[in-house]
């Protein structure tokens, strides 16, 4: 549509979509003036009567004309489809401003909120749908609500704001008591939202926090919220009372009028005119000092900032000094962009960059942004739900991008305007300066793309895979690399588009570590032009090359830099070490990012209570992913990665735990991957697959290893195990996005048990064989469902708010999978006769990675064991060097 005139509006570009329709920014070529256009979904006008409904709403709203509240100037159709032309506003949503508001500045939103409600009022207009995703705020600091009238129309079009896709739990979390329970809203309803915003904004928190629709719906309806003085320090009383009253439940308990509301926030406003400025929610505006930080890098020329140790007794200065030096930095980093003639190019700046306050680095490379002066990273709050930050090196300020939730391996577009990235099984792009979001494609890959000056991206779909290409404005991806199977290559990944924006170079991974190495690829032909081995296997980090002719490459933990002709495709002179005990890296024009050595990812058997608590620990096993326990629960078979020196092995092999003894024993010794397996239902034999040609095929073998594997199913595509059915007949795989169940008798025929366009994963048998859990991203996120077998008549869907990696309790009573919160949840199940679920009941946090079988069911439900990974320690601040050439020249 961009690009295109509709009527006298020219399409200038997305600003957004959402579950009301999608909003372009366009000319007014009449009145020669910007303009937002939203186009409404055909299912929210189906009939006549709703498009009389609409426009009559729409009419009303239209006749406000308040500085608080969003014009809307027409109503218009074309081609049958209804769109609304309103004011652009030049801003942001509170949505995504929220996090980074002083108490003065939410005052201030709030008082300009209720006085555009007021107006509204005034007319009987209600809004309905007061939420931080309706209010703009513009960049002269005036609020504006949107969207008058929409919500009415959602309400009356017979689409649930329950089931709606796309519905999120914040929608929820601002309905009134009378909009959940059905009953008839005034303006008193937006009062109430109005109070949630204003709660949520102040204490950082929701006053509802039900893990669950329904749940956050009965407190709505029945729990008083905490006052804010419980919940945030240094909260005015008389604010407290004024937010309370307004979420009572009885709205003629209730603040009456917004135009009240208005005047008791101007007057807490001005008697706390006096008093210091409180922040909320702010993260990483100064660093954090730490006794045992890593010692930054040092050379001569170069500035080095180091924080204060914690021992030293005048800890009160810390805070002061440490902002200081950030303060210099800032200074030196503003001159180096402005003031190239400066002399600051004779030097480089050395600095720790912690994660944001109250947040962690995921294991996720930073990416730095082409134009230097911005560095993209994830970071997880304690629930380990990451997003995207944003750090500004030309000043303190680290923002969040709403809409980046679940995301991981951020990287950048060539002109730094948007950011790629992996979330929800989806490769997505977000850009910076609307916020606005789009889907290109389904991706599973865990490793950064690159987004050449071509717009195209090369990328990573999924583990085990060739590198493919998609247009940066969406498409079809297209293959851009092939495995050599001659060298038992299994994985492409880390790209990067060189100059000519034709040539690349990636990183081959094979099932031996002596076939790792360093390419050249084109996107024209299948040119596979050597550079070099790869030596830091367990880091799968590639080659970095920097113009003119500069290539980074970590060998022995060490950064190295060597010269690279783009001529010829060929390294040049002898290579120099840059940087010592490097763990990974990034380099970008003239910013680089090092996180150094501190520990190595592991990982560790531990068996947990239903409560959290550890009750056995297996440790010292290496890198490991997938695990099984055998029926009698005294030994676990795992696919391991790495040996636990983590250096000297890298063959992926199924082994043995004997619980007892804490004795490990290999299983199995060919040269080929060997993942996935299972135990059999009376313990004697173990199936897993393999592929010591092209693709992962099904193999079984006796655990006395008496006898040689025997392949048992081959296909041309791989397959991974899922479950072995109790009663011992069937195997349950999934393969190219769908589960099959493989016969352990007579022609051992699989049959595919479910065959959509989504994903179907993670599935396991209920202990009577008579359903199969699974997870299925058919919503557009993860969610689990039940689904009757072997004939798939009855489906029901399990979880709330997003699951996957489901386990029965061996009675078949209770069921359990993993939030996105990396939450694991309970639920009972009942048949009396028919089948019917329990509300989904939070255990504890199990931190289960996002593999096949990370987690088994021990003792009927009372225990469970889970592979634990242990990472190095993501909160060590990160080393960013500017001006790194600096340093280059002295080597």
């Amino acid at each position: 549509m961009i690009g295109e005139t509709i009527l006298h509006y020219k399409i200038l570009e997305k600003l957004g979509e959402g579950g009301m329709g999608e909003v372009y920014k366009a000319q007014d070529t009449k009145l020669d003036r910007f303009v937002a256009l939203k186009f409404l979904p055909s299912q929210l006008i189906a009939t006549e009567d709703d498009k009389t409904r609409f426009i009559q709403e729409a009419k009303a709203a239209s006749s406000m004309n308040h500085p608080n509240v969003c014009t809307i100037y027409s109503i218009e159709e074309y081609n049958s489809q209804l769109f609304i032309s309103m004011e652009y506003i030049d801003g942001k949503t509170l949505k995504d401003k929220k996090d980074h508001l002083s108490e003065k500045q939410i005052l201030e939103i709030g008082i300009q909120v209720a006085e555009g409600l007021a107006t509204a009022h005034e007319k009987g207009i209600v809004h309905r749908d007061i939420k931080p995703e309706n209010i703009m705020i513009r960049k002269d600091g005036i609020v504006q609500i949107m969207d008058f009238g929409l919500a009415k129309l959602r309400e009356t079009s017979g689409v649930s704001r329950l089931t709606k896709a796309g519905t999120t739990m914040g929608t929820m979390g601002y309905m009134s008591p009378e909009q959940i329970q059905g009953l008839d809203v005034d303006h008193r309803t937006d009062i109430f939202s109005l109070g949630v915003v204003l709660y949520e904004l102040l204490a950082g928190e929701s006053p509802f926090k039900g893990m669950h629709e329904t749940a956050i719906m009965y407190e709505i309806v029945n729990v008083d919220p905490p006052p804010l003085s419980t919940v945030k320090e240094g909260i005015d009383p008389e604010l407290d009372t004024i937010i309370l009253e307004c979420l009572e439940k009885d709205k003629d308990e209730r603040c009456q009028s917004a135009k009240e509301l208005a005047k008791d926030l101007r007057k807490v406003k001005k008697s706390s005119g006096h008093k210091k400025t409180r922040v909320y929610n702010v993260n990483s505006t100064s660093f954090n000092v730490s006794s045992n930080a890593t010692q930054p890098l040092k050379s001569s020329g170069s500035i080095v900032i180091e924080g204060f140790n914690k021992r030293f007794e005048l800890k009160k200065l810390i805070p002061f000094v440490t902002i200081v030096s950030l303060a210099l930095a800032i200074l030196f980093i503003y001159l180096y962009f402005t003031q190239p003639s400066s002399g600051t190019e004779n030097y480089s700046i050395q600095f720790s960059l912690p994660a944001p306050a109250g947040y962690t680095f995921t294991s996720d490379l930073p990416a730095i942004s082409p134009d230097g002066k911005m560095i993209a990273f994830t970071a997880s709050d304690s629930s380990g739900k990451a997003r995207i930050w944003i750090r500004h090196l030309e000043s303190l300020n680290t923002t969040s991008l709403a809409g980046t939730e679940n995301a991981y391996a951020p990287f950048w577009s060539h002109d730094s305007k948007f950011i790629g990235f992996f979330a929800d099984e989806k490769l997505k792009k977000i850009n910076l300066s609307t916020g606005s979001l789009q889907v290109l494609c389904d991706a599973q890959s865990i490793h950064q793309g690159n987004w050449g000056s071509n717009n195209i991206i090369l990328f990573t779909p999924q583990f085990f895979s060739p590198l493919y290409k998609i247009n940066a404005d969406g498409g079809v991806p297209v293959q851009a690399t092939t495995l050599d199977l001659a060298r038992t290559e299994e994985w492409h990944r880390s790209p990067q588009m060189l100059p000519d924006n034709i040539h690349f170079i990636y990183g081959a991974y094979g099932r031996n570590q002596g076939s790792d190495r360093i390419y050249v690829g084109s996107l024209e032909d299948d040119t596979k032009i050597e550079i070099m081995p790869i030596t830091n296997r367990d880091l799968f980090q590639g080659a970095v090359f920097v113009s003119p002719d500069n290539l980074f490459f970590l060998k022995n933990n060490s950064l190295m830099i060597q010269k690279f002709n783009l001529s010829d495709f060929k390294l040049s002179g002898e290579p120099h070490q840059f940087v010592s005990n490097v763990r990974n890296f990034t380099v970008a024009k003239n910013i680089m990012i090092v996180s150094q050595n501190t520990s190595d990812e592991t990982s560790d058997i531990v068996v947990f209570d239903g409560h959290g608590k550890k009750i056995e620990q297996n440790n010292n096993l290496g890198l490991l992913i997938e695990l099984t326990v055998s029926p009698d629960e005294n030994s676990v078979a795992y696919h391991r990665i790495l040996s636990p020196d983590l250096n000297q092995e890298f063959n992926q092999d199924i082994w043995i735990l004997d619980r007892k003894r804490g004795v490990t024993s290999r299983f199995t010794t060919s040269p080929a991957a060997d993942v996935s397996p299972l135990w059999s239902p009376d313990g004697s034999k173990i199936v897993y697959a393999s592929s010591p040609d092209t693709v992962y095929d099904i193999y079984e073998k006796n655990v006395s290893g008496t006898s040689e594997p025997t392949l048992i199913l081959k296909t041309n595509f791989t397959k991974y195990l899922l479950d072995w059915s109790s009663n011992g007949k069937f195997l349950l795989y999934q393969a190219k996005g769908d589960l099959w169940a493989l016969p352990m008798t007579g022609d051992r025929k699989p049959i595919q048990l479910t065959n959509t366009s989504f994903n179907e994963w993670q599935g396991a048998f209920s202990p009577d064989v008579h359903w199969i859990a699974y997870s299925s991203d058919e919503s557009g996120f993860n969610e689990i469902y039940l689904q009757s077998f072997p004939e798939p008549t009855l489906k029901y869907r399990v979880s709330v708010n997003g699951g996957r990696a489901p386990r029965w309790r061996p009675d078949g009573k209770e069921l359990y999978y993993v939030s996105p919160e990396n939450m694991l949840l309970a639920v009972d199940v009942k048949r009396t006769p028919q089948i019917t679920f329990g509300v989904p009941q939070k255990l504890f946090k199990a931190n289960v990675g996002s593999y096949i079988n990370m987690y088994s069911v021990l003792d009927n439900g009372q225990h469970f064991i889970v592979n634990k990974w242990a990472t190095n320690n993501t909160s060590q601040p990160l080393q960013v060097i500017v001006n790194w050439e600096s340093l280059s020249d002295k080597k």
